[in-house]
């Protein structure tokens, strides 16, 4: 035997007025955060951008004393050194983009948020 129940659920006006700024207040509080997260990252980015051309520039510094010899290109630094740098100006390069695909999916919900908020 089954037995089915339907419950009717009655909003007061008094409820919906709540549920109203209950959801506006979250939707503010998101947009703060989301403002918040935003500058942090672009600090963030710029410390990252710093660091890339630092990394570069070693990079560079260290590929200039490449000499050649009977044609032949021989390091006049570290081979160690210089892959380290290579390593450490490619993994730069790779924060800097990842910070700015974050930067971009915080800035499209902070524009989804406000839209919403708009909306309530």
């Amino acid at each position: 035997m089954i037995i089915i129940f339907f419950f009717r659920i009655v909003i007061s006006p008094i409820s919906f007025e709540q549920i109203l700024r209950n959801a506006v207040s979250k939707t503010h509080n998101r947009i703060s955060d989301l403002r918040k997260e935003i500058l942090t990252i672009k600090k963030n980015i710029s410390s990252a951008e710093e660091a890339a051309m630092e990394a570069k520039a070693e990079l560079y510094a260290a590929e200039s004393k490449l000499t050649l010899v009977d044609g032949e290109p021989v390091l006049g630094d570290n081979p160690v050194r210089l892959n380290r740098l290579k390593s450490h100006a490619e993994k730069t390069k790779e924060d800097v983009v990842t910070l700015t695909e974050s930067l971009q999916s915080k800035e499209a919900l902070l524009a989804r948020a406000i839209e919403e908020n708009e909306v309530i």
